[in-house]
């Protein structure tokens, strides 16, 4: 059984890597991480709908360049114009008309016109299967950290937990990306939360897109905060929310806004002056400089 190499920030002091109490109790299971066998046991074939599961390395946040197994679940609570995994919620013709009609005519082409088949995008997998495949594209165990996204992963949180709860046993280092809505309580109390609040630029009502109460259950996790900026009103907005959230300024990112590697560039050339003059942290996003808006990688 491998294990953990570092964990996660533990935010409130400073980086320790962990001791072998640490790694005893994530192997044994603790009374946050409990067994995968005693909470098998409370259920039946707990499953999750399953978008995809590659290798590769984050592209995002504090992990940057750390390989990564992805889960990308299906599903999701918000309707993000900008959205670019839409394969995971976009399913009916009905809600891409309801999106197009609320955003200005100048940002219709990141919407786009298609609508995903659910049935090829969203596979329903037992955790047991789904951790099989994920087992499948370790590269001989060489990685060991999971990174659990979507859509918004914690719609299906009762099952993701018997998910991350199994990793961690067998030595995974998790992180969560999760708009930051939902929360965070099911599930075991190592997993590091990269929260994502989304801003006005997403073009979904306050009421739904923010959840102050909700944050502030983040603020005492293994967490941060990241916002997709692209211009001074963005900027405004996530620094309102960053002060009324009381997050520090060492758990805040900024990323720019972008789907290719010029937009990126241009935007992360801006925000690196915006980081630098409030002491917040800079994110790029190394896989679409990389690769372009690609699927699985």
């Amino acid at each position: 059984m491998r294990v953990i190499r570092r964990r996660a920030f533990e935010w409130g002091q400073r980086w320790r890597y962990p001791t072998s109490l640490d790694n005893v109790r994530l192997r044994a299971g603790t009374a946050t991480v409990p067994s995968i066998r005693e909470t098998s046991e409370k259920t039946s074939s707990p499953r999750l709908s399953v978008a995809e599961v590659f290798s590769s390395v984050q592209g995002e946040g504090p992990f940057t360049g750390r390989p990564s197994i992805f889960v990308r679940l299906s599903k999701c609570n918000l309707e993000c114009s900008w959205c670019d995994t839409k394969y995971t919620w976009l399913f009916q013709e009905e809600l891409l008309s309801r999106i197009r009609a609320r955003v200005p005519e100048q940002e219709l082409d990141e919407v786009g016109t298609q609508v995903f088949d659910r049935r090829k995008e969203a596979r329903l997998l037992s955790v047991d299967a789904c951790m099989k495949e994920i087992l499948a594209v370790t590269h001989g165990d060489t990685i060991q950290a999971a990174v659990l996204t979507g859509g918004e992963p914690l719609l299906q949180a009762s099952a993701l937990r018997y998910l991350a709860t199994d990793l961690i046993n067998r030595g995974f280092a998790i992180e969560v990306e999760t708009n930051g809505t939902l929360s965070p309580q099911s599930l075991p109390g190592p997993v590091h939360f990269n929260v994502s609040p989304k801003l006005a630029n997403s073009r979904m009502p306050a009421t739904r897109r923010l959840r102050p109460d909700i944050l502030h259950e983040f603020l005492g996790r293994n967490s941060i905060l990241k916002f997709v900026v692209s211009n001074q009103e963005d900027l405004e907005e996530a620094e309102s929310l960053v002060n009324a959230s009381g997050f520090p300024p060492e758990r805040v990112f900024l990323m720019p806004k972008g789907t290719d590697p010029e937009t990126l560039a241009e935007g992360g050339r801006w925000l690196v002056s915006q980081c630098l003059s409030r002491g917040w942290q800079y994110s790029h996003r190394v896989h679409v400089s990389l690769w372009g808006n690609r699927r699985g990688i």
